[in-house]
């Protein structure tokens, strides 16, 4: 059953005055059973931290994520045993204030952990998500705000795409049978697609679907985006680790919606590699193809759901 849990990006912020970070890690807390927990971005994992302050000593960084590790570690052990009896222990923190006790509601305890704080890491982004569980949960925040490895895009019109696609497998009763946001690839290489036919929860994903917007307004962005997809697919196939069905809808520039030559070029070679790989490529509004993809045999019982 999914549980409601807040959370927040912890960001590593040397220049406070800047105003630049990078998030490290994140926190969650669930409501209303005051569960809490963390993830970080592995102590030998420096990289993001020099390419974003590459002047800093990364010794700095360092000691800062071990005292910060330790005191999420406190906070950990002393929120998750003591369910029930009430927390009243010192403060978490010296810039802090005391933790709640269970008389009052998780979200006043999430403030209270969350509080604005002064030193190399605060809290940054705040929201809720309901997921089944802690480990669940993290992955999906951690591929979101850390890695930045998620089904979800930034573009509007291919978030528009994903829920056009969402909406034509709910008309045709297909929806259940597909996870959301569901991953491919191995824990060193793990890739999200945002639809996934996932019948053994413990095996890959046998089908997925990704909508692609090429329709972008200048060939670099099309370049970009669409030579991302076919590296992933390409380093998926070289893993052994590519569904056996893909399917990319493609949002193409035409020029009568006003795309310039140089843009339905570009769009035309990404075309051209994706075609050379093992997926099955559609018009994005090609809902004879996208439903004849989706099929399930009806004799499939299955109880998935989003």
């Amino acid at each position: 059953m999914n549980t409601a849990w807040n959370y927040a990006t912890l960001a590593f912020q040397p220049y406070p005055d800047v105003g630049e970070f990078v998030n490290v890690g994140v926190l969650a807390l669930a409501v209303p059973a005051r569960v809490l927990a963390y993830r970080l971005l592995p102590a030998q994992a420096t990289a993001r931290i020099h390419g974003f302050f590459p002047e800093l000593d990364i010794a700095i960084y360092k000691e800062g994520r071990r005292r910060i590790e330790a005191e999420l570690q406190r906070l950990e052990a002393t929120i998750n045993s003591t369910q029930g009896e009430g927390i009243r222990h010192p403060r978490a923190a010296a810039e802090q204030p005391p933790l709640p006790g269970t008389e009052v509601q998780a979200d006043t305890l999430f403030k209270a952990l969350t509080a604005p704080r002064d030193g190399l890491f605060r809290f940054h982004t705040k929201g809720t998500r309901l997921a089944a569980d802690p480990a669940a949960l993290l992955d999906a925040l951690f591929d979101r705000y850390i890695t930045r490895n998620t089904a979800e895009s930034d573009d509007p019109e291919e978030i528009r795409l994903v829920r056009q696609v969402g909406d034509w497998l709910e008309q045709w009763k297909l929806r259940r049978f597909y996870h959301k946001d569901v991953r491919v690839g191995p824990d060193e290489y793990p890739i999200r697609f945002p639809f996934g036919f996932q019948p053994d929860p413990k095996a890959a994903p046998q089908r997925v679907i990704k909508p692609l917007n090429l329709d972008q307004a200048k060939p670099l962005q099309i370049y970009d985006h669409g030579d991302q997809w076919v590296n992933r697919i390409v380093r998926l196939q070289d893993l052994s680790a590519l569904p056996a069905r893909v399917l990319l809808p493609l949002k193409m520039p035409l020029a009568t919606r006003g795309a310039g030559r140089a843009a339905i070029q570009a769009a035309e070679e990404i075309f051209a590699k994706l075609a050379k790989t093992r997926v099955t490529l559609a018009q994005a509004d090609d809902t004879k193809a996208l439903r004849e993809f989706a099929e399930i045999a009806q004799e499939t019982t299955l109880t998935l759901t989003a």
